[in-house]
């Protein structure tokens, strides 16, 4: 159900690939006797935009991270701005602003997508670890 694993499958298809379900829990593949070429723009690494949207809010600073998806982030902008972030976003922009501001610490429960992701559990804990508050992560994965 991850956004990476639909859009291989997206991917896979636009070279000739029979796949039905990418999305769900449930995915099926018919085999083809051949792939060919296939022009693809990969989708951005969540992880990644969001490490760099965290590490700006720990600075209580700012950044504009481009080649982004917000619609991948739900969860971890909800809980940027729950720490007190300004986020704005654009069709392939996401722009966090601290304002010179420590975050607040926020409570987060790690689960499967589109909840929180468990690969940004360790930044938010950083996050925790120098914001005014005390916050409780638990790990579900």
């Amino acid at each position: 159900q991850e956004p990476e694993v639909v859009d291989l499958a997206e991917c896979l298809i636009g070279m000739g690939a029979r796949i039905a379900g990418a999305g769900s829990n449930r995915i099926e593949i018919e085999g083809v006797e051949r792939l060919h070429g296939h022009a693809h723009a990969v989708l951005p690494d969540r992880i990644e935009t969001g490490t760099f949207l965290i590490a700006a809010a720990i600075t209580g600073g700012r950044v504009i991270a481009r080649n982004a998806r917000a619609s991948t982030l739900d969860a971890v902008l909800d809980k940027l701005e729950q720490a007190g972030a300004a986020i704005s976003t654009g069709p392939d922009w996401i722009a966090l602003d601290m304002a010179g501001r420590r975050p607040r610490a926020v409570d987060v429960a790690t689960a499967p997508y589109p909840a929180f992701p468990t690969d940004m559990q360790a930044q938010l804990m950083a996050l925790d670890c120098v914001a005014e508050g005390a916050a409780v992560i638990t790990e579900t994965i």
